[in-house]
């Protein structure tokens, strides 16, 4: 029972991680202010489940998906700097 919590919860993970090494990010998060945007993205999402009672499960893949997103934006970012680039 165990292992398979633990796939229902690294099963979003690496979907995530694989969507944004493919670049489909949504264009709106390829820009600047990504925490804020991501932000109320995850807002957004948790007022449409809370208004029609949806499965909590789609604000934690949300929220695992703008997490990566953020977390990809910011790894390039300072690999441009290490580089000797700005970004």
């Amino acid at each position: 029972m165990h292992v398979l919590g633990l796939l229902m919860l690294a099963a979003p993970l690496i979907v995530s991680e694989w969507l944004v090494n493919r670049g489909l990010i949504p264009s709106y998060l390829r820009h600047r202010h990504i925490v804020w945007r991501a932000l109320a993205s995850l807002l957004v999402v948790v007022g449409l489940v809370a208004w029609w009672h949806l499965p909590v499960m789609i604000t934690v893949v949300t929220t695992i998906y703008l997490a990566t997103v953020i977390v990809n934006r910011y790894l390039q970012a300072f690999e441009a700097l290490e580089r000797g680039k700005r970004e």
